[in-house]
């Protein structure tokens, strides 16, 4: 049950010394930038004393019957964070006038301080991931840095900065208004369950909160009403959490929501849109978990769905367990971190080629399957054949997820002829992928890799002999050739290309124009002619940039017969 809502003024709000805020460990991190703080700042500062500014509403459960009394906030930690920050900056900049015992920085103090029986401890204590770095900033011997390692710092110095060049009347002045006019409307729950079921229909509703968050909100409401009729196993809840807690720090610097997504369309084998995301994990949700008979929206989905009985459904615990075996293979996908370096160099490749759909099959691939470590290997090749040769293409992109995810229907038995068959359905012939390939204006990051894989098929000890960390995109044409310095400096690649100068730009990103070249030898040849860029092609490692040593010219026919080379290469390296 919540006590009446009211709108209350901030210090009342805090400086209450009987309740310390936790932030817990399974709420995200501190995320506001630069804007959301300096928008909160200004909210404040261009107020007009007595004029009233109503802060979004803010939800809280009382833990527990010691003093202080611990109040964990379920929603508003990034705005409360924010406050403690400033009424630290405005508390730091008070005393530098020497009003160390004014009645305002002693309210000010009430605000930041609490009395525990281990001394004095700050109002408000983050997540675990935040929270040594929130105690620095708060530390009464106001030894913080000037760094912006971290959101958190950013926001304090981006606040110090603001405050900076306040007088004592500016400072007063912004206290009053701050401790006086600024008002925030507070939920009080004894029962968790009501808390995030509040919580979880206000963002459902329009406030901008991210899909996890709501997913997160939905699976704590539910597990606070199972423990909330025992009133008996607390130990159960926090394990629920902490198994939260475990995903959110596997998948810290990934985006959560892209997870949450890819996780879904491999299980129900289906495109889930980011707007039909919370809604259809809700619906695998009650197809898998124990006791949602518990949940307001049973009966609806029952309706919707053909349930299975209690008995064939699992307990909260072993879903979470699933995600969060899901989640440390995601991460192993993102970043790159699989054991295996033959497996890993693949899955980096992959990645090259702007593979994200994809995420939803490799998902399924290595978490669900039994698939052997050959079989692997073969598989991403196939799907950096299937990608490159359909981004060559410009083919659709909208029914990339479609494709993914009916791929995760495949058993492990003869997965890749499997695989092969069933994507061949949307395969580019060669005849297309030739035409196009040679067409195609190449990136910086893709062009590395297509002619990357070019040199491994015609010159294998490269794979192992070259250092590709220190190799960069060599443009044989240079980009810059109209420039007065270009002309100078370089060589008149204007008057060099004669009539075909205007084709320049339309060539530029071809293949034909493009070679790997070796860091330092690529600033030598620079926008150089190519008579004095072969001199530097000569050196290098790579067989396909030696070979240019053999043309006597290169003009745009020349960098087409060399596109027409190269893409009878691809067809052969990327095809199934």
């Amino acid at each position: 049950m919540s006590t009446p809502t009211i709108a209350i003024a901030i210090e009342r709000f805090l400086n209450d010394d009987t309740e310390k805020f936790v932030i817990p460990n399974y709420q995200r991190r501190f995320a506001w930038e630069n804007k959301q703080v300096t928008d909160l700042f200004y909210d404040i500062h261009y107020l007009n004393r007595g004029q009233k500014h109503l802060l979004n509403m803010t939800i809280l459960i009382t833990i527990g019957k010691g003093r202080p009394r611990l109040v964990n906030i379920v929603d508003g930690q990034q705005r409360i964070t924010t406050l403690i920050l400033l009424i630290k900056v405005l508390s730091k900049k008070y005393k530098s006038f020497n009003k160390h015992k004014d009645d305002y920085l002693y309210d000010m103090k009430k605000c930041l301080w609490v009395t525990t029986t281990n001394g004095k401890k700050s109002k408000l204590k983050l997540g675990r991931l935040d929270s040594r770095e929130f105690e620095n900033i708060m530390d009464e011997n106001d030894q913080n840095t000037n760094s912006n390692s971290s959101l958190l710092q950013n926001a304090y110095n981006v606040l110090s900065q603001k405050i900076d060049s306040f007088t004592l009347e500016e400072v007063e002045e912004f206290w009053l208004k701050l401790k006086n006019d600024v008002e925030i409307i507070v939920f009080r729950y004894t029962k968790r369950s009501d808390a995030y079921k509040l919580f979880e229909i206000t963002n459902n509703r329009g406030l901008a909160l991210t899909k996890t968050d709501i997913i997160k909100n939905f699976i704590l409401g539910h597990i606070a009403i199972i423990v909330g009729r025992s009133d008996k196993d607390e130990r159960r809840l926090r394990n629920v959490l902490k198994k939260w807690q475990e995903i959110i720090i596997t998948l810290e610097g990934i985006k959560k929501d892209d997870f949450f997504r890819h996780f879904l369309m491999g299980r129900i084998r289906r495109k889930v849109s980011f707007s039909q995301l919370v809604e259809k994990f809700k619906e695998e949700y009650f197809l898998k978990v124990k006791d949602v008979e518990l949940l307001t929206e049973y009966k609806r989905y029952k309706d919707k769905n053909n349930m299975p009985d209690s008995t064939k459904r699992q307990p909260i615990e072993k879903f979470l367990d699933d995600l969060i075996k899901n989640s440390k293979v995601y991460r192993q996908i993102i970043k790159e971190e699989f054991k295996d370096p033959k497996l890993n160099t693949e899955i980096i490749n992959l990645n090259k080629v702007e593979a994200i759909p994809a995420y939803t099959f490799l998902l399924n691939l290595f978490s669900n399957m039994e698939v052997g470590l050959k079989e692997e290997v073969k598989i991403i090749k196939l799907l950096q054949s299937f990608l490159i040769r359909r981004q060559v293409c410009k083919s659709a992109t909208g029914i990339l997820d479609a494709i993914f995810s009916n791929l995760c229907k495949q058993e492990s038995n003869n997965i890749v002829n499997n695989m092969k068959e069933e994507l061949k359905k949307d395969f580019p012939s060669d005849g297309d992928f030739i035409k196009n390939f040679i067409k195609f204006d190449f990136n910086v990051e893709r062009a590395k890799y297509v002619l990357g894989k070019i040199e491994y098929y015609i010159n294998p000890p490269a794979e192992k002999m070259i250092d590709w960390e220190q190799v960069h995109l060599e443009h044989i044409i240079p980009k810059k050739i109209k420039t007065q310095k270009s002309k100078k400096e370089y060589g008149d690649w204007e008057r060099y290309l004669g009539n075909d100068v205007e084709k320049h730009m339309n060539n530029l990103n071809k293949i034909g124009n493009l070679t790997l070249l070796q860091g330092k030898l690529n600033i030598i040849a620079s926008n150089n002619v190519f008579s004095e860029k072969k001199n530097n092609y000569k050196q290098s490692d790579i067989q396909i940039t030696q070979d240019l040593c053999d043309y006597r010219f290169f003009k745009i026919k020349n960098l087409n017969d060399r596109s027409k080379k190269l893409s009878q290469y691809a067809e052969k390296i990327w095809r199934f």
